[in-house]
């Protein structure tokens, strides 16, 4: 029975519930990757010591650079185009043939040493800035300098994102500004600060999934606080006690769904544009430091160490490689314990790399989920299936891999 907390000190805004975690964790030739960003399910880019590119989801990686210096720092990393991506580590670069070849970016001005930046596609740009905000339209030939109204904190740039060319975000460190001209001239949303006793206190991670409702988490009074605002912060409503661990990510990859990862392995879901949130516990302690999804189903994790977690199920399921040893046959096992409620697990031998599939079948016939899609490499692998939601009776698991197949029987006995 999936368990619901409701954590009374959030205000009645937010819930934790816990639910079966759906990450499978790939070993990288890398340490410490702070960011990532993918194009396609298959093609995408790290960030470690160097960047490392991957074509098959992140099952192989090949270096693209040789150093970018550490990756402790909250780098910027983004391809537009499979072809197109920049990069920012204090200095800005740019790719124009998927990663092969870096060209440095030279502004005509200064900006502080790692600043935020936040591209629409392979030509429209902003860097934000300390008080300030540069602005490219032509993939960072020229920019323009924009200087912020009432910098009253003055705001030190703690996030920036655009919805398209004109309406954007600047995430201050206590305060937030729109503009609605493409960064030309920007205003504080309200004198409504997204956290209590704003003296003392401070943005962490923020995004907004329209241009009236936004997340934001950050300290105040020494406490961790997680805001909502869903019009466009005239006014904020949420609490303390969402999470005890640092938020260092907040990602929206639609309009209802989005991601908050940080320290501890802490992970959040959000299926009704943040009001509440969903954990997700995985099962080894995790400095998460970046999400990247490229659509509602398909994402990856950074850990700062050499894992990357990767779901194909939005989190429904969860998947772990047991052992990278080539096994001697294809092999579906009996999911245990059977009978189950509702959670069981499901263990399969791959003899050979491939595309491998995991469905399931009610009892007549019809598919119900998709547990597995994706690429995986020879070995042995477990896999989580939650049946939450589904009513008792015979189940049928399918699993497939090339001109391989096997299906299996499962009770679910609630």
């Amino acid at each position: 029975m999936k368990k619901n907390f409701i954590i009374t000190i959030l205000l009645s805004l937010f819930n934790i519930c816990s639910a079966q975690s759906g990450w499978q964790k790939i070993t990288v030739p890398l340490y410490a990757q702070s960011t990532t960003s993918f194009v396609n399910i298959n093609t995408g880019y790290t960030l470690s010591s160097k960047i490392f590119k991957t074509t098959d989801g992140g099952v192989t990686w090949e270096p693209k650079t040789s150093s970018v210096a550490s990756s402790d720092h909250d780098y910027f990393l983004y391809f537009p185009h499979h072809d197109t991506g920049y990069f920012n580590n204090g200095s800005l670069y740019k790719t124009v043939n998927g990663g092969n070849n870096w060209s440095y970016i030279n502004p005509p001005f200064y900006y502080s040493n790692f600043p935020k930046t936040f591209f629409l596609n392979s030509n429209t740009g902003w860097i934000g800035d300390d008080s300030c905000v540069y602005r490219t339209t032509n993939g960072g030939i020229n920019f323009t300098r924009y200087t912020l109204r009432d910098t009253i904190d003055p705001p030190y740039c703690k996030g920036i994102k655009f919805f398209n060319a004109n309406t954007g975000y600047y995430i201050g460190t206590y305060s937030i500004y729109k503009t609605t001209n493409g960064g030309e001239s920007w205003n504080p949303l309200s004198n409504t600060s997204p956290l209590p006793n704003p003296v003392g206190a401070g943005i962490y991670a923020s995004d907004f999934c329209n241009e009236n409702t936004g997340v934001v988490f950050g300290f105040s009074n020494g406490a961790r606080y997680v805001s909502r605002t869903t019009n466009a912060g005239v006014s904020w409503n949420g609490g303390s006690g969402l999470t005890t661990s640092l938020i260092s990510k907040i990602k929206f990859i639609s309009e209802q769904t989005g991601w908050m990862c940080g320290s501890n392995s802490a992970l959040f879901k959000t299926t009704n544009s943040g009001e509440n949130w969903v954990s997700y516990p995985l099962d080894t302690i995790y400095k998460l430091t970046n999400i990247d999804f490229i659509d509602v189903n398909t994402g990856w994790i950074s850990t700062g160490r050499n894992k990357i977690l990767r779901t194909t199920t939005g989190g429904a399921v969860f998947i772990s490689q047991i052992s990278s040893e080539v096994p001697g046959k294809f092999l579906l096992s009996q999911n245990y314990p059977n009978p189950f409620n509702p959670n069981t697990v499901i263990n399969y031998d791959l003899r050979a790399a491939g595309f491998v599939t995991m469905k399931i079948y009610n009892s007549s016939g019809s598919e119900i989920k998709t547990l597995i899609s994706e690429k995986q490499s020879a070995g042995s692998y477990s896999v989580n299936f939650n049946a939450e939601g589904l009513p008792s009776g015979v189940y049928y698991y399918k699993l497939s891999s090339g001109n391989l197949s096997e299906t299996k029987k499962m009770i679910l006995l609630k």
